[in-house]
Order: structure tokens, then sequence, then C-alpha cells
């Protein structure tokens, strides 16, 4: 056994050192409990000794071991305190507590074990320890924190602080001198510091110097999880019965206690043979009868020395335990079954290997993964190899880069060189560990697996290796790369797995590969991306399902799934990172108050500095901080690849075009040629700091993007380039048009994320003449396709910024305002636009002057409102305005004056003026077929308005063409979803509902409705417009159940978002009248009619043909209740409507003829009237129009 020399902490160990001093030292007059972890007992001594010796005189040191007999922390306090003056008096002291790690788990015949009465007292103790106000350090080992923390929650919750010292650099001398792998005579000391950071170092004083370290991943899924039976049971044993007779004749007898020992060792053989592991439940009996067996003959061969037997049957109790779930039982058993196999038969005995598996499923079941993969190293240690500790709890989200990996290396054809690629933090050098040690427990790499850290000195490892593990001794006249190629040749039988970690440079690694032969497999891992003669397997980022198991197995499964939403919050964050998931998990590990969203806000704001990301702790296989671990790849870049690293942190986290990227460099006025951009661009790429994702698009992973934003702030340009970046978003923005059609929303959709980033991040960079334009592109592109809700935001962010930069009645304030309160017209919400609209026509007059085009945009939008709301009167003379000043300041033939036309025209069609209203849809769709072309969105809405009047003057031959074509416009232009094309769908099926063509019309009806209740919501008023459409359909093909819920539900959306006296709600009430006329139920078909009359006649006036339809209906139901005079002079007065209004040739005017004409016979013969007969003129409402 190595006699401890010396001690050196280490700088992690120091550091908790520091932190444990600062808490007693804060402890003054205040009970602490102070929980001191380390598996070492020396090293622990040492530093009670250190700490003890460090506070004095001020705070006095006292020490108490806890009793075997009643392991009570309270009673050894107690013990110390009653005694001491100085205690009692409330001077400043420090207990220091031990003793914990001696408690046995095993009950050896008593009710519990005295680990159980050490975590039972705990669990009640916390209020008998105050009374003492000083604070108390108990020393515990890595698994009675585990076990303390699920066995005395209560103590464990009251806990000031945990404080793990890992065994760091414990120098070791060998007794004997003797040197590792060399002459067995040579008095060379050889000196082994064992840091858990690091790994073994053996260093020996001739100068040859060797990293690496024996450990094995604690990584569940690679573990064993089944028992093995700790021995062969043959097939032709004793029967159980047998036995027991046999075993009451030797009772009887008195014979030999070594005879009864066997058949007692037989007999319970024979019972555990019955087990069957998958029905454990089923065979409770048969265990206990086993159990019962194997303690009586343990009993005995204790008793008479008979050592290996007593071994053997100790594995097959452990094993029965096991199968219970006695896990506590289970394991002293096991382990002192091993430990007296091991001594007895030899460590490659078959009982020895399956004591052992069984021992480490028992560790494996109870969470205790660490203990099981270092317990099943002894399987492999006939391997050679210096494999590195895995500090990974679990190993998550690679199985299939394992396969890969695994498939690459084996394969024959030539010398196996494959590479793990990928950035830093990504897990490379975690996946070559994992897959080692996974080869090293399955036996692929019989004849070694060897470990290189590329960054060192690369030849003296081998050379190591080869002297300490193979016991290769190269001959002395040769230089290095000789004698490691001396060694290669002299290598072990077997094949090889040779691991060179964190290659930065392929030339440094080359003189020292192996020879082109079959048995040598090498890989490597590097952050560069080598050539074609390298096999790769690049590495991305985990899983997001991956990245939360790796959350759970660290933090637990409890608390990460109590803030699942936060938690894969914070793993977007994290950008799925494996070593920033690995940090902040342990981070969240070691403060259990600390809630996923307080962290993911400290990241957030404090970004790669927070302490959560800035100190990888002991034990990890990572000892890099994520910014330490960036800052390698960084210092490989030329000056001006990181300064392209500057330009690209600007860009949002999603993929960036390179042509965007050049625009933003050439906009700063920097001189750069394509190909040099190219080739610094090519820099970052193989440096694995930026990712192709395919044809000139690229991508930065987030946290890479927060160290170069970091960089960035460093650079002497950063605001030149901030600026350049935000006048090219600009730049882009301006490029999108109020109305984008959908080819344009396709191109411009990736470059939205980059136009926002100027928009918020860089705002502060924007110039008070752009300042309005990235939220006004972005607002259009979401608008566009009708995504009116995620348009919102920025239209208030956009008022907001700007009124918090450029005042109150600035021109871009209008403008602000202005669409703001368009948008909310979209949405309906007429209420909330119109003192937007007034106060932007306003500010426009005032600083623009009333002639201005923004100041016509004011009035012809408040206008539109105005129409939309019913208030005809109000808007005519604004839709006049507007026209006149866009004629005068804009041209005839301008786009704007063709939008003013066709309002106006729409206005006079509403109204019943159609003689007005055709030559200005006429004149207006001459300018924008000329000016926009055959195929713009607003060619398509001026020819469906026109559509809409011919419909209305009886020309369906002259509609039905305009509005096919208008709607194939718009679903070309605008999408198949888009709420214009649902107004083009429900148009022409009122045209050919008017025909009788129903079949046609009702999957037109259906497909707008969904369009609108989508893009618009349930509430808006162009859903209840569809909900109606659908109604009327139904109620002319005479589905009357059908259609009275949609018409109440328009109903009520009608009254409530435009109002009670709105004509759409005139319409609404109508049409229910009219199914309730339909249906008989005259008495609730009257009010609404009269209702729907009377907003009429104030609305639109008493000469509107939707006046005259009122009238229509009424007389209707007149006729029906047998009021006929009342009907026929209703019928008059609705003819002479349509006469002058409409024509004497008009559908609807020959029909109310023929209608009176019918009425006056029922009057003349005086005959009841035929309640099967309609009087109503078939119904012609007025088609939407956009």
């Amino acid at each position: 056994m190595p006699a401890i020399k010396s001690l050196n902490l280490g700088e992690d160990n120091e550091r908790v050192y520091d932190d444990l001093i600062v808490a007693v030292e804060a402890s003054d007059e205040v009970l602490s409990l102070l929980l001191a972890v380390c598996d070492e007992p020396q090293l622990r001594d040492e530093i009670i000794q250190r700490y003890e010796a460090e506070l004095q005189p001020s705070i006095r040191p006292y020490q108490v071991a806890l009793s075997r007999k009643e392991p009570s922390l309270r009673e050894a306090i107690a013990e110390v305190a009653k005694n001491d003056s100085y205690l009692q008096s409330g001077g400043r002291a420090v207990i220091t507590v031990t003793g914990a790690d001696r408690l046995l788990s095993r009950r050896l015949g008593e009710e519990r074990s005295e680990k159980e009465i050490f975590f039972g007292y705990l669990q009640w103790t916390r209020e008998s320890l105050r009374e003492y106000s000083y604070p108390i350090i108990l020393w515990l080992t890595n698994p009675l924190l585990i076990e303390l923390s699920r066995k005395a929650p209560d103590f464990w919750s009251w806990r000031k602080d945990v404080f793990r010292f890992g065994s760091d650099e414990i120098h070791v001398g060998l007794v004997n001198g003797d040197r590792v792998g060399g002459d067995k005579t040579s008095s060379s000391m050889t000196q082994i510091n064992l840091d858990q950071s690091r790994g073994w170092q053996v260093k020996i004083d001739d100068g040859t110097a060797y990293v690496g370290e024996i450990h094995f991943s604690n990584e569940a899924d690679s573990l064993p999880k089944t028992l093995v039976l700790p021995e062969t049971i043959e097939n032709d044993a004793i029967p159980p019965e047998d036995l027991q007779r046999l075993i009451n004749q030797t009772h009887q007898q008195q014979g030999n206690d070594s005879l009864l020992a066997t058949l007692y060792s037989q007999l319970g053989r024979a019972y555990a043979s019955r087990v069957k592991i998958d029905k454990v439940e089923a065979s409770q009996a048969t265990i206990e009868q086993a159990i019962e067996c194997f303690q009586k003959a343990t009993r005995v061969q204790e008793a008479l020395g008979i050592i290996v037997d007593l071994a053997k049957n100790l594995s097959w109790l452990g094993y029965l335990y096991e199968l219970e779930g006695n896990y506590a039982e289970a394991e002293p058993i096991l382990q002192q079954a091993l430990t007296i196999l091991e001594q007895q038969l030899g460590s490659n005995h078959p009982s020895v290997a399956n004591t052992l598996h069984n021992l480490s499923v028992s560790y494996v079941l109870q969470g205790r993964y660490a203990e099981a993969t270092s317990l099943l190293q002894q399987k492999s240690l006939s391997i050679p190899n210096n494999l590195p500790y895995s500090g990974t709890p679990r190993f998550i989200g690679r199985e299939a880069e394992l396969i890969q990996l695994h498939e690459q290396l084996q394969r024959s054809d030539r010398i196996a060189i494959s590479a793990i690629a990928g950035m830093g933090g990504i897990g490379k050098t975690e996946l070559a560990l994992q897959y080692a040690l996974k080869h090293l427990g399955d036996g692929t790499y019989s004849g070694g697996i060897c470990w290189i850290r590329a960054h060192q000195d690369i030849g003296m490892q081998i050379l190591a290796f080869a002297r300490i593990y193979l016991g290769l001794e190269p001959p002395e006249d040769l230089d290095l790369v000789a004698k490691v190629r001396w060694c290669w040749w002299h290598w072990h039988q077997g094949e090889v797995l040779v691991i060179f970690d964190d290659v930065t440079d392929f030339t440094s690694i080359q003189p020292f590969l192996p020879p082109t032969d079959s048995r040598f497999n090498v890989l490597l891992t590097t952050r560069l991306q080598l050539g074609a003669s390298v096999n790769q397997v690049f590495l991305d980022v985990l899983p997001s399902s991956a990245a939360l198991e790796f959350l759970r197995s660290i933090v637990g499964n409890e608390r990460i799934n109590y803030q699942l939403e936060d938690a894969r919050a914070l793993c977007a964050w994290l950008g799925y990172l494996p070593l920033a998931l690995e940090l902040a998990a342990r981070y969240l590990a070691s403060r259990p108050d600390l809630s996923v969203t307080s962290l993911l806000d400290r990241l957030q704001k404090q970004k790669l500095a927070a302490k959560a990301l800035a100190r990888p702790e002991v034990g990890m296989t990572a000892n890099l901080s994520i910014a330490a671990a960036f800052e390698l790849s960084w210092h490989e870049l030329s000056e001006s690849a990181q300064q392209l690293a500057g330009w690209l942190s600007l860009f949002a986290l999603t993929p960036i075009s390179w042509e965007l990227v050049e625009a933003c460099i050439s906009e700063s006025g920097t001189q750069s040629d394509a190909e040099t951009l190219e080739d610094l661009r090519d820099e970052l790429i193989n440096l694995n700091l930026l990712r192709r994702m395919n044809e000139q698009t690229y991508q930065i992973h987030p946290l890479i993007r927060e160290f170069f934003v970091a960089k960035l702030k460093q650079m002497p340009k950063e605001v030149s380039m901030k600026q350049a970046f935000c006048r090219e978003m600009v730049a882009v923005a301006k490029q999108i048009p109020s109305i984008p059609t959908r080819q344009l929303i396709q191109t411009i959709a990736p470059v939205i994320p980059h136009i926002a980033e100027a928009a918020t991040t860089l705002e502060a960079w924007l110039t008070d003449d752009d300042l309005i334009i990235p939220y006004i592109g972005i607002s259009r592109f979401y608008q566009g396709q009708a995504a009116y809700e995620q348009a919102l935001p920025w239209l208030e962010q956009c008022l907001h910024i700007a009124e918090t930069r450029l005042g109150s009645d600035h021109p871009d304030i209008a403008t602000s305002l202005n669409n703001l309160a368009y948008l909310y017209q979209l949405q309906g919400r007429y209420s909330e636009a119109e003192p937007l609209y007034v106060r932007s026509l306003q500010i426009r007059e005032d600083q623009l002057g009333t002639d201005h085009p923004s100041t016509a945009q004011s009035l012809n939008n408040l206008a539109e409102l105005y129409r939309a709301m019913g208030r005809y009167s109000e808007a005519e003379p604004l839709y006049v305005r507007s026209l006149q000043i866009r004629e005068a300041q804009l041209g005839a033939d301008h786009p704007d004056v063709a939008t003013s036309l066709t309002n106006l025209a729409e206005l006079y069609r509403l109204q019943g003026r159609y003689a007005e209203a055709e030559p200005l849809y006429m004149r207006s769709l001459y300018i924008s077929e000329q000016q926009l072309g055959s195929d713009h969105p607003l060619t398509a809405t001026i020819l469906n308005n026109l559509a809409a009047l011919y419909y209305e003057q009886g020309s369906y031959s002259g509609a039905e063409p305009l509005y096919l074509r208008s709607l194939a416009v718009r679903e070309q232009q605008l999408g198949a979803d888009h709420p214009d094309v649902a107004n083009s769908l429900n148009n022409l099926a009122y045209l050919y509902q008017v025909q009788g063509r129903y079949g046609e019309a009702e999957p037109l009806l259906l497909r707008a409705l969904q369009i609108y209740e989508t893009s618009l919501g349930s509430d808006h008023p162009s859903t209840a417009d569809s909900l109606n459409n659908l109604a009327e359909l139904y109620l002319a093909m005479g589905r009357y159940s059908e259609a009275e819920p949609l018409l109440l539900r328009a109903l009520q959306i009608y009254e409530t978002s435009l109002g009670s006296d709105h004509p759409s709600t005139a319409d609404s009430l109508n049409n229910l009248a009219e199914l309730y006329l339909a249906m008989g139920r005259y008495g609730e078909a009257e009010p609404l009619l009269l209702r729907s009359l009377m907003i009429r006649e104030q609305q639109l006036g008493t000469d509107h043909p939707a006046t005259a339809m009122s009238l229509n209906s009424l007389a209707d139901l007149y006729y029906h209740q047998n009021r006929l005079v009342e009907a026929e002079a209703l019928l008059i007065r609705a003819l002479a409507i349509r006469e002058r209004v409409l024509g004497r040739n008009h559908p609807d005017t020959l029909n109310a003829q023929k209608l009176l004409t019918r009425l006056r016979q029922v009057m003349d013969t005086k005959l009841e009237p035929d309640n099967t007969d309609e009087l109503a003129a078939p119904r012609t409402d007025i088609p939407k129009s956009t």
C-alpha cells in the first residue's frame, strides 16, 4: 500500500476550502450545518488539521466522532458541550464531526443497521440542535451524501451548504521504489499523483511523464441491470425433498457440521434454481426458503473457517436479497464475498466475475452509476488502458454516433482513422471516451487503448504508455519519432485503439501515427474539419428531448418535470450544447432552492460570464468553461476572420444568407473581394465556429454568437459595423410593399429575423430617419399573410419607440398611428382605429400640409373606416378630397389614384349609385393594369369590386369571369389562405347561389368560412359575413335547421363588433326574419324585418336597393298573414325604388313587377293566400368587396 508523503489540495479544492473557511467565520453566534464531503480519509484529516490551525485562536475547534452504538449527531455534540465552560459561555467555536463513514449498513441481527439509526436521528435533529449557536461541520463521503438527501430530507433541507473535496493530487511514493513497467531492481522513485480533474499522473525521476486515468463511464444505459446466477446449477442436482431428508438425518445422527453446511448450501441452490427472475413476487416463499438455507450454511462455515464455500454462499445470499429489492442487505454481503473470492480464487475466476456483476447491478438499481462503473473496471484490468475519468452522470443522445464510429473504425481495407469533429463544448472528448469505455468492457481492443492528449508532448505520452502498460523499452540511441515507431512495431498482439484528443494541427500527430496495420485503429477529436482521407463523425447539438433527459439525469426528474416549460426554454437558450447543459445542470443541482426560471434569467442577463457557465465542477470530463472552450478556437483565427465573426454576431439566431453578410460589409465601406471573404468564412467553418446549412446559407450556435458578441465589443469598429448592419436591414425592409405577394413573402421570410434584430437589439444604432422602417417592413410581412396578431406587437412597439425618440407630433408618428389603425381596422376593432386615424390626419395636416400625399393617405384610410362602419355620408367627402390631392400631386395615372378611384366607386356601389360607380371602376382598372400589371393584388381587388357592381345590376354573365379572374390572381399572389381569397370565394358563391347553382356554391362558402376563422378569428365581422352567406345558401336549399344557428351567431358578431344600427346588422336581421318566415314563425319574423328596414332607411337611404329588399320581405310576411293591403303598399314602394335605381329591365325590377301582379290577382279574386307561395323576391344581397 503506497504511503502518503505530502498534500497539495489543488486549485479546485483550494476554492472549496476557502468557501468553507468563509462559511465558518460568517457563522457568528448562529447555528450552521455545514456538510463537508471527501472520499479520502487521509485528505479529510489533513484538511481538518489545516482549518483547525487556521481558525485559532479566534475560533476554537472541537472534534467529535460518532458512536457506532448510538450514532446520534445531537448526542455527540451534547457530550462535548456539557463539560466545556468555553462552549457554555458562548465562545466562538467550530465542531467537526467524523465517523459517519465507519457506520455499518448491515443489520447483523439487529432491527436496524447503524446507518439506519444515524439517518433516523438526523431526520428529527433540526429543532434539538438550535441551542448550539456555532458552525457544525459534518464529514461525509459522496455515497453517504446521496443517502442522507434521500433518508433525512428534513435535515438535508436545513443544511447551510455542501463543500465537496476531490482526491486532488495525492502524492504517493512506492515503498519499494519499484519502477512501473521498468527495471525491478532500480532504486528510482516513482511518484503517482491522483488528480480528479486531470487523471493519474505518473512521474518518473528520469523525466519520463505520462498522464492518464483509470475510471469508467457512469452512463446508466451501458451498465448491467440484470442479475446473473452466482454459480452454474447442475441439471442433475439432488431434489430439495431428498436434501431435506438428508439434513434431518444428519441432525439426528449429530453428524459433522461441515457436511451439514454442504447440505444446506445444496438445498439453498435447489430452491434458488426454482426462482424465476421475471416472476419474483410469485416466488417470494421460495426465495425465503433459499435465504434461510444459505444463512444456516454460512453460520456453520464461518465457525469452521471454510472460507471459499462461505464466500460462495454469501454471494448467493446477496443475489437473493437483490431479487427482493433489499439492496441494503445485499451490498455488504456481496462486498465481503467479493473480497474473499478474489483473495482465494484470483480476479479471473467466474465466481468473482458473477459476484462483481451482481454487486454492480445493486449499485445501478440504486442510481449509484459511478460506483458501478468503477467496480466493473475490474473486469477489464487485463486490457492495457489509460482512459481518463468520465464525469458524465448519464451518456444520452449519442447512440447513433457510437454505432457510426465503430463501423468506421472497424473497416478492414486500410488503417482506420476516424475523427469526431464539432464545435467546442459539443462533447467530442466525451463521445470518444464513452466509445473507448464501452469497448474496453466488451474486450474489442485487446491490444490496449491508448489515450493521447494532442496538446501535450505526443511522443513522450506514447512512450510512457508503452513502458508502463506494455513493459516496452526502445533502444536509447533512437530519436523520439523512431522510439515511438519501434514501440508500434513491438506492440502487444490484438486490436489497438489509439485516441488523439483535441487535435488542433493534424501535422503535429502525423509522425507518431501507428503503422499501416489493420489492427491499429486511430480516433481523433478535433475542432477542425479534416480532409477526405479521414472519416469524420460530425457532432451536432443534442436533440431537445435528449437535452431534457440530460438535465433530468443531473437535477432529478421531479424538479425538471415540475418546471418543464422553463427547462425547455433553458435548453433552447443554451443551444442544446452538452457542455453548457452539464454546467447549468450541475449548478442547479448544487442549489436546490434555485428555480430553473431564475437560472435562465441570470443567464440572459450575464451571458457567458454567468457563474453557472464559468467553471466546471471537479469530476467533470470537461475542464474548461464555455468561454474558455471557444477561446481556444478564437486564437486560431486570423484577425480578419475574427472581424468577420464580429459581423456574424450582429445577425439573429437563424440561418444567414451569405449575400446579406456581403451586403453589410460593403455598406460599411470595407473593401474586400468575394474570394477573400470566402476564405475568411472557411476559417470559421474549419474550426466549427460557423456551420453551412445549405447553398450560401450559414448559421452560428447561440452560445458562439454570445461569444462573438462579447468579442465585437472589443473591436475598434464596433459602432460603424452596427450602423452599417442597420442601414442594410433598413434597405431590405424598404423593399417590402404594403401588399406583398406570396412569392415575395417566401423570398423575404429568411431576412425578417435579421431585420427584427436591427429593430430591437440594435435599435440605438438606427438613425432617426430610419427608425420606423424595420417595424413597418416586419408588420407588412405579417399583414400580407393575414397574421395580424404577429404584426400587432411590431406596430405597437413602432409607435412607442417613435414617440420616445421623435416626440408626439413628428410625421413618423402619424405614419405609425396610421399603420396601427389600419391593422385594428383589419381586425374589426373600429372603435380603436378611429382615434388613431384622426390623430394621424391631424399631425400630417399640421406638419406636412393639407395637400401632401401622406395627408391624402390619411383621408383615404379614415374614409375606408367610415365606409366599413356604414357611415357613408362622412366617408364620401374624405374620399373625394383624397382623390383630388393624389391627382394633383402624383398625376392622374398613379397607382394611388387607382386606389382612390376604386374606393370611391365602392362607396357609390354600396349606396346604389351604380351609374357613378362604373366609370370610376373602369378607370381604376385601367391604371392598375397599366402601372402594376394584370396579376397585381390591387388589380384583383378592382376586378372583384367591378364584378360586384355587375352582379347587383343583374349582369351575372359579366360578373362571373371577373370574380374568377380576381380569385385566380389572389390565390397566386397572396396564397390560398388569405382573407382576400375568402372574400372572392364568398362573392363567387353568391353569384352561383342566385343562379341556383347550390352544389357549386356550398364548398366555396365552407372554404371561405374556414379561412376567416383561422386568419381573422371567430368574432371578426368577415367571419360573420361568411356565416351569414352560408346560412343564406342553406335557407335557399331548405336546410332550415342548419341555417338558424349560423344566422344567430352572425347577428351576435355584427351587433358586438359593428353596432346595432350597422347595415350589416340590418342584413343579418333581414336574413334571420326570412328564415322564420319560411318556417312559418311569423310572430318572430316581423320585429326583425321592421328593425332591418329602419336601419337601412337611416343608414343607406330610402331609395337604396337594400331598402327595397326590406320592403319586399316585409310585404311577403304581410301576404302570408293575409294583410294584403299593407303588403301592396310595400311592394309598390319597392318597385318604384328598383325602377329608379336599377332600371326597368333589371331582374329584380322585373321580378318585383311579377310579384305585385300576383298579389293583385289574389286581392281581386278574394282568395286566401297560398302559404306556400313566396311573395318576396329572391335574395340579391350585396356581395362583399375588398
